[in-house]
């Protein structure tokens, strides 16, 4: 998948990628975050990247795993928490990997994530499952713990995979009203910032 130091989103269509890791075939969808910029247009379908990132893994992925740096969490990361928490049952097949560890000044431990207000939302998404990549140490224990979860996690559900029931007309006025709420906050801190 492409991965660069961006001040745009890298991602801009669903890529599909297929590789066998630790004996496991695998099919990764890389699709484009939701952004609360183009989400307030209606006439835009705001799922549309993880509308058409489930139809390329018919019957339907397994998990959803959304990758964020551990170091930059911010409004953009809310929205996109807020928005998937409004899909019906989403937060069953959720996984978060925290990436950069190895960029921050103290060292990032679990117990420092689980209890991190700031991540308290995030966490909820996903049910409590994360895994925190170090990016520069390149040793296979950090895939093969995310494997593990990943396997551990697939095998304890009756439905191995979700598809786009997930998108509700209830899911969809829940998230019309994220979005009515992520403006209304965006226009406050605009106002706030013109007054200085």
């Amino acid at each position: 998948m492409k991965t660069e130091l961006s001040f745009d989103p890298t991602t801009e269509t669903c890529r599909l990628e297929t590789c066998e890791r630790l004996g496991y075939k695998l099919k990764v969808v890389d699709i484009p975050g939701l952004d609360a910029e183009t989400s307030s247009n209606p006439d835009i379908d705001r799922f549309w990247g993880l509308k058409n990132g489930i139809e390329m893994l018919a019957p339907g992925p397994n998990v959803l795993i959304l990758v964020t740096p551990v170091d930059r969490y911010n409004e953009e990361n809310n929205f996109l928490v807020g928005s998937l928490s409004c899909l019906e049952g989403i937060s069953k097949y959720t996984i978060v990997i925290f990436t950069k560890v190895d960029t921050t000044k103290n060292p990032i431990t679990r117990e420092m994530i689980s209890k991190s207000e700031t991540l308290r939302d995030l966490l909820a998404l996903s049910e409590g499952r994360f895994q925190l990549f170090n990016n520069v140490n390149k040793d296979e224990q950090q895939v093969q713990n995310l494997m593990k979860m990943v396997k551990t996690f697939t095998d304890s559900k009756q439905k191995k995979f979700f598809d786009n029931s997930i998108f509700t007309p209830d899911s969809v006025q829940k998230l019309s009203e994220v979005v009515v709420e992520c403006e209304i906050k965006r226009k406050k801190a605009i106002e706030t910032y013109m007054q200085f």
